[in-house]
């Protein structure tokens, strides 16, 4: 059996960390086995980590110090090193390239970089994330993106191979009587439009953006509501906005869940007005449900799987946003996408080989 070390900052509920465990449920653990090195003191996939056979490592996060990240990185290589054949490390941009800048040095012999993310704020992200695309492949042996958006962003004119950010497409299947009992549940009534977002609260996902369409919305229907499934640090913002707007009776916030399959059931449309996005599993899992998703432009085009994907401009006003759906959605029919998301390559089974293959090499 071979045990990958898998790099990323934490795991917690994100799109790579959806990604991660996707892979690492469906992987065949007689063959390989996951372990985690993050920067994060408390994960929500911790438990589930452990009983699927994986360890987890933590080492200080680099912003409290690099001299101590370095040697922490350092310690564990010398201590670790020896059970890896491939790191695998996750990333927005090539900020920090340090774990298989070491993982070279302590001979570990596949040296994977995945790149997630089209855009990363800040002046400091992109003049690291420029020098090294420049010295990146003295340390990487392959290059993986989400998207080729997201590829380019971070390895330039690198050759890079898209992994596509596959899903269980079985268990987002749509289906009416698991969409009507969690409606129920959710006391969505039969007239009511719901939509729904799921992401961190963070300035990524433009929160602030989304709650000024929904107020749009209202004007022009006022039977719906907004559900919100997530955590993260512009929550209370997020909450006070809400009071400002007058919208306590309209947005439900279900915080951090593990039904997220059946709450899209209940649902009739994705509103994701992101700043940026790599390829945003979460865009693939309301395909597969078979969900209307109305998103910003800055996504990658790539997540256009099925007819149901729709593109507005970040420059539009919250109230063409708004009317826009509203017009869209009436000619809305819910269908089964499952073969769409299959036959585009987007089902887990198919993702998981790809990367057990690269991981046996």
């Amino acid at each position: 059996m071979i045990r990958v070390l898998q790099v990323v900052d934490s795991m917690n509920m994100g799109g790579i960390q959806t990604f991660l465990m996707n892979i690492y449920r469906n992987i065949d653990k007689n063959k390989v086995q996951f372990d985690f090195l993050i920067k994060s003191r408390k994960d929500e996939f911790e438990k589930e980590i452990k009983e699927l056979g994986g360890n987890i490592y933590r080492i200080p996060p680099r912003n409290k110090g690099i001299i101590t990240y370095k040697k922490k990185l350092e310690e564990f290589m010398r201590l670790h090193s020896s059970e890896y054949n491939t790191i695998h490390m996750h990333v927005s941009s090539l900020t920090d390239i340090m774990p298989i800048v070491i993982a070279k040095k302590y001979n570990i012999k596949n040296r994977f970089i995945h790149s997630h993310n089209t855009h990363q704020k800040g002046i400091i992200h992109n003049i690291f994330n420029l020098i090294n695309q420049k010295r990146i492949m003295k340390y990487a042996t392959k290059l993986f993106a989400c998207s080729t958006e997201a590829g380019k962003y971070c390895f330039k004119d690198k050759s890079f191979e898209v992994v596509r950010n596959g899903i269980n497409a079985k268990l987002y299947k749509y289906d009416l009587e698991i969409r009507d009992k969690k409606r129920k549940e959710l006391k969505i009534q039969n007239d009511e439009i719901a939509f729904v977002n799921v992401g961190r609260f963070s300035k990524q996902k433009n929160h602030l953006f989304l709650l000024e369409i929904f107020k749009e919305y209202i004007k022009i229907n006022s039977h719906a509501l907004l559900f919100f499934v997530g955590d993260g640090e512009l929550k209370e913002i997020i909450k006070n906005r809400i009071k400002e707007l007058d919208l306590e009776n309209n947005i439900r916030m279900l915080g951090i869940r593990r039904d997220i399959n059946e709450i899209l059931q209940a649902m009739d449309a994705f509103l994701l007005p992101s700043l940026h996005e790599g390829l945003p599993v979460v865009g693939i899992e309301a395909q597969a449900s078979g969900l209307k998703l109305y998103t910003s432009d800055n996504v990658s085009p790539e997540l256009k799987i099925t007819d149901l994907v729709k593109f507005y401009s970040l420059n539009n006003t919250a109230e063409k946003w708004a009317k826009n759906i509203f017009e869209d959605m009436q000619t809305y029919k819910r269908e089964d996408t499952y073969n769409d998301i299959v036959k585009a390559g987007y089902d887990i089974e198919r993702t998981t080989k790809i990367l057990e293959k690269y991981y046996q090499s």
